[in-house]
């Protein structure tokens, strides 16, 4: 008996009968019909004798396709590994909220490209790392800011610690006094010079700068993403955008504390626009404002927006840098812990 097994199946069939039997090989129209009648019933006599189930199922089907790869999420790198740049004991010795990063002292001052420490003449000024001297001494033959004598005397150290690859140099201005010299290495601590009032300073206090890439004016970001918080305190570092993912320029923003709900702690202005000054973000957070310094606790954090004042809630931790995002959300859908408050 001929061995017959389905052609579409990989294997072939065999038939032992001759071509010109006489049931098969007979001429004409009738003939043919009959070899295509003695197929159909070949075909149908395999499948009834032998089986489709001994067929494996996956054999009639492609193999399924492998999922696509999950793209690891990114996550900046928090770099608060900078100390006071004063003593603790000192009488200003974290940032002055009132002229912040990129603020503009609510209008009365140019854009800020750092942070002020406000203390008495002669105050020592402190190495916030180890590193190299770069600059040292009066800015008056080389700009070093927005014009000739804009720092007064001022030391500018290369850490020896880079971020990303790409080193970073921290600035002193308005200084009374300077005690090292350009080349000299500087261990963390070490006291660089005194607070002073030169330069265009109004007031004695110290001018504190971080500057990413580049020794340059336009390469500073936000010192409060570098500097440790004090004890029992964190930093919130946020993103205000509108409803097309653009970054808010110089919004409000309120910090309130839960516990005191209607009273607010402290506000902070985001930042300006590229064409309003040549401050930046931070490359890795891609922040457009910062709250340094902010007392371990859970805070509404809130801002208007296109009219509209939207708030998120946020747990501060001790010693953490937080992030946050507040955008309007699309028509009838809102994120969770996301609250719109009616005007």
């Amino acid at each position: 008996m001929s061995q017959a097994i389905i052609p579409q199946y990989g294997i072939k069939r065999k038939s032992s009968s001759a071509p010109n039997s006489s049931f098969l090989g007979e001429k004409g129209v009738l003939g043919s019909v009959r070899w295509w009648i003695a197929g159909v019933l070949a075909s149908l006599f395999v499948c009834i004798v032998f089986g489709l189930q001994t067929i494996p199922v996956v054999a009639m089907h492609k193999p399924p396709l492998a999922p696509a790869p999950t793209p690891t999420p990114f996550y900046p790198q928090e770099h608060l590994w900078l100390s006071s740049p004063v003593a603790d004991d000192a009488p200003g010795a974290r940032p002055d909220r009132f002229y912040a990063y990129a603020s503009t002292g609510q209008g009365r001052y140019q854009v800020h490209h750092g942070v002020e420490f406000v203390n008495p003449l002669g105050t020592p000024v402190l190495a916030v790392g180890d590193g190299t001297v770069v600059t040292a001494g009066w800015d008056d033959e080389f700009v070093w800011g927005r014009a000739l004598d804009y720092y007064g005397q001022l030391v500018v150290i290369q850490l020896a610690q880079s971020d990303a690859q790409m080193p970073v140099y921290v600035l002193y201005g308005h200084l009374s006094d300077v005690y090292v010299t350009v080349g000299q290495r500087v261990q963390h601590g070490e006291p660089v010079g005194a607070v002073g009032s030169t330069g265009v300073a109004l007031g004695p206090h110290l001018h504190f700068e971080v500057r990413l890439g580049r020794n340059t004016f336009s390469h500073t970001t936000n010192p409060e993403l570098w500097l440790v918080p004090q004890p029992g305190h964190g930093t919130i570092v946020g993103r205000i955008l509108d409803a097309r993912g653009q970054t808010v320029n110089m919004a409000l923003v309120t910090f309130t504390p839960v516990e005191r709900p209607g009273r607010y702690w402290r506000e902070a202005w985001t930042y300006p626009g590229r064409l309003q000054a040549t401050t930046r973000s931070d490359p890795a957070w891609q922040e457009n404002v910062v709250m340094g310094d902010v007392p371990v606790g859970e805070y509404i954090v809130a801002v208007r927006i296109e009219g509209r004042l939207y708030a998120r809630r946020v747990l501060v931790g001790d010693g953490q840098l937080v992030e946050i995002t507040i955008q309007p959300p699309p028509a009838l859908e809102r994120p969770p812990g996301m609250e719109r408050i009616p005007r």
